[in-house]
C-alpha cells in the first residue's frame, strides 16, 4: 500500500489496521513518519484510554508507548 492510499483512506475515515499492517510488512519508506504526521493532522488520540466520552471507535489509537 502506497502512502498516497494511506492519506487518502485517513482523511475519509476509512483506514483500518490492516491497511497499515500490509504497508509495515511492505516496509513503505516514511510509513512511521506519514502516521504520525496524519494523528497530528486528524487528532487521533496517541493512548489507548479515551477522553472522556469518546469510545475507542470514534477516537483510533495508534499504539507506541513511552
Amino acid at each position: 500500500m502506497r502512502l498516497e492510499t494511506i492519506r487518502k483512506k485517513a482523511r475519509a475515515n476509512l483506514l483500518e489496521v490492516e491497511d497499515i499492517l500490509a504497508a509495515g510488512r511492505k516496509r513503505v519508506p516514511g510509513l512511521q513518519k506519514e502516521l504520525m504526521r496524519l494523528s497530528d493532522e486528524l487528532g487521533w488520540s496517541p493512548t489507548p484510554f479515551p477522553a472522556e466520552g469518546l469510545s475507542s471507535i470514534e477516537q483510533p489509537y495508534l499504539g507506541g508507548g513511552k
